[in-house]
């Protein structure tokens, strides 16, 4: 975050990020580099788990739909483009620990990833009451072959 080339857009203006419905008390702010990477904080202050549906502008970012990965901040996994549950956590980042699901339900921690028009993504996830959830947003890197 020190980094020179690390620029912040807060959440009062944030040129990447559009709600499909905004709930109330939900603030998405981002940490992007010029090569596109991104971390994204979306907090919940309300006092009601809230459902967030957002698109993300990529374009602007200087990405492709189809060359990136989208990762739960708190486990480092990507995110499901089908809309699956993801597999268990082996990574914890934030608040010494992890966002705490309703109920200790993994299942709702899955982030639903579609592409949309004009490069952009649309993203649903669940954001817990009083909590935040962070994404990674970064270019895929094709895995050279070996001789």
């Amino acid at each position: 975050i020190w980094n020179p080339e690390v620029k912040y857009a807060g959440f009062w203006d944030n040129p990447f990020i559009k709600y499909q419905s905004k709930p109330d008390k939900i603030y998405t702010s981002m940490y992007y580099r010029t090569d596109g990477s991104s971390l994204m904080i979306i907090s919940n202050l309300d006092n009601k788990n809230r459902k967030v549906n957002l698109v993300l502008n990529l374009k602007k970012l200087g990405l492709t739909p189809g060359e990136v990965i989208i990762e739960d901040g708190e486990k480092m996994e990507p995110a499901d483009f089908k809309d699956k549950p993801s597999p268990k956590w082996h990574y914890w980042i934030n608040r010494g620990s992890k966002a705490v699901m309703p109920g200790n339900d993994e299942s709702k921690r899955k982030i639903a990833v579609k592409n949309l028009k004009k490069g952009k993504l649309g993203i649903k996830l669940l954001v817990p009451k009083r909590d935040y959830r962070l994404l990674t947003i970064k270019k895929k890197v094709e895995k050279k072959k070996m001789r």
